[in-house]
């Protein structure tokens, strides 16, 4: 048994005022010695471990005992308590990243403890953390039998004196104990498996739930690993309150909130799972310029929208020959472009090469990728353009309503629904029940102006007469020799109409191609006058957008 001598000194308390050798004075403190005799630990009846981890296959051995640990009573010479802490950390770290085992307990005045094989494993885990926090060479190997040492720690209280036994050494395997890197989520409340995105120990993911059950599983979903609602609660976690324990033989989650989309985030940093309902496609805080587009910011952005899929962003726009790159906020601090090409998003990369058509834009934030594709919905047939003589009417996006939206003068006749102005995709209603089917019976119209609406989440349509705006003028029709050019109302009170191609004249925009209602610009400062002066307007392809509620209009 080793003999330890701890002195507790405190020397002196010396105060300095001004120069006078009257103002300084010296106070002193008696010495005073403790010693202490530090305890002897008692080599264990077994000394090598095997922790069996539970997964849905296994039963595994957390929760029972593995070994108990005794020891001496340490001695001192005055009247203070000893506590004892038991200590581990790997063989060969001289105790420089050691912990108190079991780790959710303080120091006791017993002279034995207990472990479980589970409080050795988080023993484990926490060495392992404390070396790499130190940046040693040392390390521990999940899976693998590992050595490690064990020794008391006696501390006595009055005099904070301490005193270390000899250590022991035992030897086990180890598993990781937190959360694993990659999870997804899966049970009859999703439809689908879905994984989540770990940024930093968050891990988050936009789901469609129903009212069921789920867990998270580790990926790969082979190693047999899961967390149940009784994992997170037993580990302290503050779930959200549509998230309730379903009781059933694997302890589900159960989620008892309306049907729809969610954004769910579960935040192993704060200890927190969170539920926040996603109410339709919004706009978000990126947009497309260019010269592709808005000619490098003359006016606002072509806006991308919320997904079912977080993170991952949609645009609809009509571009033009030149480039574009893709920037938050309508400015440049955060801006993205494609260096060499190869559909990766860079920060601050190359401009990105555009020809002229219609396009679906998807932005996916989490692996930093793009696509551009060839979209566009129009209506064709006998009761419209002669079946395609001329462009199909357009079709634009509506994000509030998540639909696409159509203003059009239709005649007596016949329609269809196709993508891209060719056949490859085509809609019709078979049974003129007001469902979509792809390749179905035409749809018969009669002369009138329309609002139509295509849903392709529930696959249905709606052609319903509507006050129709458009544009009319000697810069486009020579006042109404030909059709005026229909806007859209894509939002409540906004119309729209792009890529619209003015000559030099003047235009107004009337309801119904009729003059009982028109707008003009009297004093041209960009409001909308009932019955105003006509617009001046010179030739080019425009993005024109009117706003009733504001009573002001753009032409760019």
């Amino acid at each position: 048994m080793k003999k330890l001598i701890y002195i507790l000194i405190v020397i002196m308390s010396v105060s300095f005022g001004a120069c006078s050798p009257d103002d300084v004075s010296i106070n002193t403190l008696e010495e005073s010695e403790a010693e202490l005799i530090a305890s002897e630990l008692n080599t264990p009846d077994v000394s090598t471990f095997e922790i069996i981890q539970t997964t849905d296959a296994v039963q595994g051995n957390e929760a029972e005992e593995a070994v108990t640990f005794s020891w001496t009573a340490a001695s001192g010479d005055n009247d203070g308590n000893i506590m004892y802490y038991l200590q581990m950390d790997v063989t060969g770290n001289d105790f420089e990243s050691a912990v108190t085992i079991p780790l959710a307990q303080d120091g006791t005045s017993e002279l034995s403890r207990s472990l479980t094989y589970g409080e050795l494993n988080d023993a484990f885990n926490k060495i392992k953390t404390n070396l790499t926090a130190i940046g040693s060479s040392l390390s521990i190997s999940f899976d693998e039998v590992n050595n490690f040492e064990v020794r008391v720690e006696s501390v006595l209280g009055a005099s904070i004196a301490k005193a270390y036994s000899q250590p022991i050494t035992i030897s086990s395997n180890a598993f990781y104990n937190g959360m694993s890197q990659e999870l997804l989520i899966g049970g009859e409340a999703l439809s689908e498996n879905t994984t989540l995105i770990n940024t930093d120990g968050v891990f988050a993911t936009r789901v469609k739930l129903t009212s069921g059950t789920f867990r998270f599983f580790a990926v790969p979903t082979d190693s047999n690993i899961s967390y149940n609602y009784d994992y997170f609660a037993s580990k302290g976690y503050t779930i959200d309150s549509l998230l309730e324990n379903a009781n059933d033989d694997a302890m589900n989650f159960m989620f008892t909130g309306g049907e729809g989309t969610w954004d769910l985030t579960l935040n192993t940093i704060d200890k927190t799972i969170t539920l926040e309902e996603v109410i339709g496609p919004l706009p978000t805080t990126w947009g497309v310029v260019g010269s592709g587009y808005n000619n490098w910011g003359a006016y606002a952005d072509a806006p991308f929208y919320t997904t079912s899929q977080l993170n991952v962003y949609v645009a609809y726009a009509t571009l033009v020959d030149g480039e574009i790159k893709f920037r938050e906020d309508n400015a440049w601090d955060h801006n993205l472009g494609d260096t060499g090409a190869d559909g990766t998003l860079e920060d601050g990369g190359d401009n990105i090469m555009v020809t002229a058509g219609t396009y679906k834009i998807t932005m996916n934030l989490n692996d930093s990728t793009y696509t551009i594709e060839p979209f566009s919905w129009g209506i064709v047939g006998s009761g419209y353009n002669n079946w395609g003589e001329t462009p199909d009417a357009k079709f634009y996006y509506d994000y509030t309503t998540d639909t696409f939206k159509a203003g059009v003068h239709l005649v007596d006749g016949e329609i269809k629904f196709r993508q891209n102005n060719a056949w490859d995709i085509n809609y019709g209603d078979t049974g003129a029940d007001g469902t979509l089917e792809d390749g179905g019976d035409n749809i018969v119209v009669t002369e009138g102006y329309y609002t139509v609406t295509l849903d392709f989440n529930s696959n249905t349509y709606t052609i319903e007469p509507d006050d129709l705006l458009g544009i009319v003028g000697s810069g486009y029709n020579n006042w109404g020799e030909t059709p005026d050019f229909t806007l859209t109302e894509v939002n409540p009170d906004i119309w729209v109409g792009e890529i619209v191609t003015l000559l030099d004249g003047e235009i107004k925009f009337r309801v119904n191609s009729a003059w009982d209602t028109n707008y003009g610009d009297t004093g041209a400062d960009g409001t909308l006058d009932n019955g105003g002066d006509n617009i001046v307007v010179t030739a080019g392809d425009y993005r024109v957008m009117l706003n009733l509620a504001t009573g002001t209009y753009s032409i760019n």
